[in-house]
């Protein structure tokens, strides 16, 4: 809107309109009086002469804005706009944007007619990417007008239209998210080409699926190779299982397991957990391991009945695999703490040859809760799997570490304990970050334990005693915490943790039919 004082200034988009006002008729000396003594239009006015220059008063941004600060104090909603145009344009103040938006939105929701109209042009005529957003902000929230999502979303389109990449994106991805690929596919081409990570999963899976455009899977899956190489762990999750598959590519087991490995941790969808567990479970891309597969297998439960479902098949076609076994001595170890019947299983798994099979025979007799244990025993078949099973050198390193039926050797037990956290045992990376934290048999080392922590974290995998331990860190500010600017709240989470139980959830659903 252009003031009405001067209609011909492109420049001079004031919201106020002082000759509506009967005061704007008195003299100058009237006008400053009141507004001297704090009268808020009085101020307003006083500042839109200083502001363009009136008779006597010469323009004067700097007192244009002290005026209208004052009767913004009042809540002078055209001081209020006008001071807002001073802030974006940067007369008579340094310029801030952040805060002429506010300003605006101030004005128009104390009941400014003007804010709306004046951007409105700003953003047609003028092409102005922030009086477009602000706009759209406007009418997303229903600020001094009625709440309209349509208009809002023109507004958006109209800032991305002007080249605003954020804006650009942001709208992109509505359509997206609302299923309006056709519409959404030449922005986000233009985004992906600019090496926009979130367009690039999308556009790549739009282009892998054939959504809104020619299907073209090589093509998406390079999209999504950028999107994963830059952290999208969305991308990595749907590389894994491309490659899992052998969906549009040749299957690749190895690419498959790092693709997935890399987004279990992040990927909301959980499919990553899923796959990844199927990984360590048949040994595809990595070494068999039963111990870490029904650790992402139960990471991989939700309350959603497809999920049910899909893991519900999955244990009925397992029927009387290894791996069916190895999960049911699970449950007669951890839930029903019957270490006779649990050995039963466990020694069926051992027959299959999995190293897991040996290691939880180990577990039963060891078990402090069993009647019959035998730790010599346990050793023996600990000692016998060590190459194969990570799980097994961390059971070890329990009984050198404290002197359980052999002689005490913190130097083994450390030893063994290391092996355990190389392969990612959450378990071991808890109690390895626990001694460099204190300086237990290793020199005390509290970077090394927090980033030891931080790979159990991502494995969902961090008992209570580490949490406390690693919000220690943050109160420390060790240097390595990718997030410290979040350390209060993060510290807060950590001591509220709790133990997780997803395992139990999935040894609940095991069958012994």
């Amino acid at each position: 809107m252009v003031s009405s004082q001067n209609p011909d200034n492109q420049n001079n988009n004031l919201v106020t309109t002082p000759q509506s006002t009967s005061q704007f008729n008195d003299s100058v000396a009237n006008v400053r009086k009141r507004a001297e003594q704090g009268d808020a239009a009085s101020q307003t006015i006083l500042g839109f002469w200083y502001y363009n220059g009136f008779e006597s008063i010469k323009q004067d941004y700097k007192q244009a804005v002290s005026w209208w600060d004052k009767a913004a104090k009042q809540n002078n909603a055209d001081a209020i706009a006008n001071l807002g145009y001073c802030y974006y344009r940067g007369q008579g103040v340094n310029p801030d944007s952040t805060y002429a938006f506010k300003l605006f939105e101030s004005a128009a929701s104390r009941g400014s007619a003007n804010v709306i109209p004046m951007h409105h042009q700003l953003a047609k005529e003028q092409k102005s990417v922030f009086s477009a957003l602000l706009l759209e902000d406007i009418y997303k929230k229903g600020i001094g007008t009625k709440k309209d999502m349509q208009k809002a979303d023109e507004y958006l389109a109209m800032a991305a239209s002007y080249g605003h990449m954020p804006s650009m994106s942001n709208y992109a991805m509505k359509l997206y998210n609302s299923d309006r690929y056709d519409l959404a596919a030449p922005w986000l081409a233009k985004l992906a080409d600019n090496g926009d990570v979130e367009a690039s999963l999308a556009y790549g899976l739009m282009l892998f699926e054939g959504k809104g455009v020619k299907q073209d899977k090589q093509k998406g899956i390079s999209l999504l190779k950028k999107a994963s190489e830059k952290g999208n762990y969305s991308a990595a999750a749907n590389l894994g299982r491309i490659y899992f598959e052998g969906d549009g590519v040749k299957m690749d087991s190895l690419k498959a397991f790092q693709y997935l490995k890399k987004a279990a941790p992040y990927d909301r969808t959980l499919r990553a957990a899923w796959l990844l567990g199927q990984c360590y479970k048949d040994g595809v891309g990595t070494k068999q391991d039963y111990f870490l597969a029904t650790q992402w297998i139960a990471e991989s439960i939700n309350d959603s009945k497809e999920c049910s479902l899909r893991i519900d098949k999955f244990l009925a076609d397992e029927k009387n695999t290894p791996y069916k076994q190895y999960l049911q001595g699970l449950y007669k170890y951890q839930i029903d703490e019957n270490f006779t019947e649990a050995e039963k299983y466990f020694k069926l798994v051992e027959k299959a040859r999995v190293a897991e099979g040996t290691t939880m025979t180990g577990a039963c007799l060891a078990n402090l809760k069993n009647p019959k244990r035998n730790v010599k025993k346990a050793v023996s078949l600990f000692t016998k799997v060590l190459p194969d099973s990570p799980a097994a050198n961390y059971q070890l390193s329990q009984i050198f570490a404290n002197g359980d039926g052999v002689k005490k050797d913190t130097a083994k037990a450390i030893e063994l304990l290391k092996n355990a956290a190389d392969a990612d045992i959450p378990e071991a990376l808890c109690a390895l970050g626990d001694r460099y934290m204190t300086g237990n048999g290793v020199s005390k080392d509290i970077t090394k334990a927090a980033k030891l922590y931080l790979k159990a974290e991502a494995q969902h995998h961090l008992n209570t005693v580490s949490a406390k331990n690693l919000a220690k860190c943050y109160e420390l500010r060790v240097a390595a915490l990718p997030d410290l600017d979040k350390a209060d709240v993060r510290i807060k989470a950590l001591n509220a943790q709790r133990t997780n139980n997803k395992l139990n959830e999935l040894l609940a659903k095991v069958s012994f039919k």
